[in-house]
Parts: C-alpha cells; structure tokens; sequence
C-alpha cells in the first residue's frame, strides 16, 4: 500500500507517479494511432463554411435554422450532426429517433418535454440524452433564443404533430 512518504511502488523500485504517468500517456498514444501509418488529422468545421438552412415548417413551429456538420465522424456507428438554433418560443414537433439523441445546449435556455412528463428547461453547458423510441421535444423558452448540437447516433427520426400554445406553456 502506498502511504505518505513511500513513493515506491511495492517491489518495483519504480517511483509510482512515473509509471502512472507512463501508463496514461501509453494509452493516449495507442488511442490517438490511426489503423494505418497515416498521420492522425484534425477536422474542424469553422461555423460559418457550414450552411445555414432554414427549419422546416412542417416539423418546427416558429423560425430556426440549422447546420449539418457532414463527415465529422465514421460512418459506423452513423452519427449526424446538428446545429439548430431556435429564437424564443421556438421549438420542433412531436419526434421519436429510432436510436439515441444528445443535445449539447450552447447557448440560452432549452425547453422540452418526453411525452407523459413534466416540461423541463436546461441551461447553457447541460447535456439531454433521448432513448430510442422515446417521444419528445426541444426548443428555446420563452426568454430567448437557444441554440444546441444534436448528435443522432444510428438514428431515424420520424415526426409528430405540433406542441401546441398549452402544452408549450404547462411549463
């Protein structure tokens, strides 16, 4: 056992923090090989190369818009990436993915409810995670616009009716 004052590992002779040191950067280095001899690259997706579009009306209620950020990751497991911006009040239809959904929130205030609960808010910095199969919705509250990264792994969506005025407000 290590205590204050043995800083050796137990038969090694090895000064513990250094082989701990040596193991992560170990791992960091066997994570960061590509499968062949070419060199590891970086992508990087500046805001405004990706194309804006404007949300479809037949699945968001008030104006938004979004960015697709195509290739940023393999296509195994497949993962499509957003970034959807909705001004106050905004917010999409009814939706289930047939795999899971993240929102990473940027900017403003999140609201969004799973069907059978209560309507929620989440804050720049938090994370929602969405089952499979779970019905739901998200858009900006009602003090301002919200933008957030959704990430759809393995994922269909298929829509849903509108949220409606009372269903938006029961939060």
């Amino acid at each position: 056992m290590l205590r204050p004052g043995n800083m050796m590992e137990p038969g090694t002779g090895v000064h513990w923090p250094m082989r701990a040191a040596g193991a992560i950067m170990g791992t960091r280095q066997a994570l960061c090989k590509r499968r062949t001899d070419e060199t590891p690259k970086m992508n990087v997706f500046p805001l405004e190369t990706l194309d804006r579009e404007s949300s479809d009306p037949a699945n968001f209620t008030g104006p938004g818009s979004l960015r697709r950020i195509e290739g940023a990751l393999p296509a195994d497991p497949r993962v499509n990436v957003y970034r959807v911006h909705f001004e106050a009040r905004s917010r999409t239809n009814w939706h289930t993915h047939s795999g899971y959904q993240m929102l990473l929130i940027v900017e403003g205030r999140c609201r969004y409810q799973k069907e059978g609960e209560s309507v929620g808010e989440a804050d720049a910095g938090d994370v929602i995670v969405i089952d499979p199969g779970e019905n739901h919705w998200h858009g900006a509250a009602p003090g301002g616009a919200m933008t957030h990264i959704a990430l759809n792994v393995n994922a269909v969506t298929s829509w849903g009716d509108p949220v409606s005025e009372e269903e938006y407000d029961a939060g």
